[in-house]
């Protein structure tokens, strides 16, 4: 469904959640590959939201949780195919946050 303007998105009776890709701006947006997500609602909750889908569709929704002691090996998988701070968040921040990450005491390949 389309809708010509948000009042229109706004005015649905029903909960409505929708993903979008946004347009690629600036360098920072075009890294992440990231996708955003409206509700039609400025008072709506995602968590409430998937919460009551859940309950529909039980496998809609799948929680990762990531051991403590795996996380130094999962970034280390990362940091390997290119994907870290200097990447996601380019520009002297995220080139300032990996150097602190590599160069610290937690980096396990030092």
């Amino acid at each position: 469904e389309a809708f010509l303007h948000l009042k229109d998105f706004d005015s649905l009776e029903e909960e409505v959640c929708v993903f979008f890709e946004p347009p690629s701006i600036d360098s920072r947006i075009a890294a992440q590959f990231g996708i955003l997500s409206a509700m039609n609602g400025p008072g709506l909750s995602h968590d409430s939201y998937f919460r009551k889908k859940v309950m529909v569709h039980p496998n809609l929704v799948h929680r990762v949780v990531i051991a403590a002691a795996a996380k130094s090996e999962i970034r280390d998988m990362l940091d390997q195919n290119n994907i870290n701070e200097r990447m996601l968040f380019p520009g002297m921040p995220g080139l300032c946050d990996w150097l602190k990450r590599y160069y610290g005491p937690a980096f396990s390949h030092l």
